[in-house]
């Protein structure tokens, strides 16, 4: 079996208005591209990349064996687990969503054994401004964003879907 490193990083893409996002989330910055592959924006926040720290290597490995149900697969896991390289640094960030005003949100990375009740966003406008802080309550998988609200994806104990509506108050 292959494993990406720990913590390794991921490709996003996402339209933003006549823009594409289209980076690995392994740095502190979004890079977003013209039609024609040039470079046009690159937005960046204040957070410094740092190296994973044993607990959050053990806190991610301990994540992922937790998907497996039996014990001689966990045990199989966690010694593959083991066995591979960690990325050098956190990612820098976890996702990025577009809302209806072009806006720009960029879900703060964090680590297994150290998340927050919730996500932190991170909101740019569509000059790659910082406009401020957002916090969505957990279980919260944000499906869209408009101008005054945040539609989300959820699910019950019975695994049926549904969605709900969160209202959004903008400054």
């Amino acid at each position: 079996m292959m494993f990406q490193p720990i913590f390794g990083a991921i490709a996003v893409q996402v339209p933003w208005g006549d823009l594409v996002v289209h980076n690995l989330n392994n740095r502190n910055e979004v890079r977003a591209f013209a039609q024609d592959g040039t470079l046009a924006r690159i937005v960046r926040w204040g957070r410094m990349p740092r190296s994973p720290a044993p607990e959050e290597i053990d806190a991610y490995i301990e994540e992922r064996v937790s998907w497996e149900t039996g014990e001689e697969d966990q045990v199989r896991v966690r010694s593959e687990y083991r066995s591979i390289p960690v990325a050098d640094n956190l990612p820098g960030f976890a996702s990025v969503v577009v809302d209806r005003l072009n806006h720009l949100w960029v879900e703060e990375y964090e680590p297994p054994g150290r998340e927050r009740p919730g996500s932190l966003w991170t909101v740019f406008d569509p000059r790659g401004q910082v406009l401020g802080l957002v916090e969505t309550p957990d279980g919260v998988e944000i499906f869209e964003i408009g101008e005054d609200y945040i539609l989300d994806r959820a699910w019950d104990e019975f695994d049926v879907e549904y969605v709900r509506v969160w209202g959004l108050q903008r400054s």
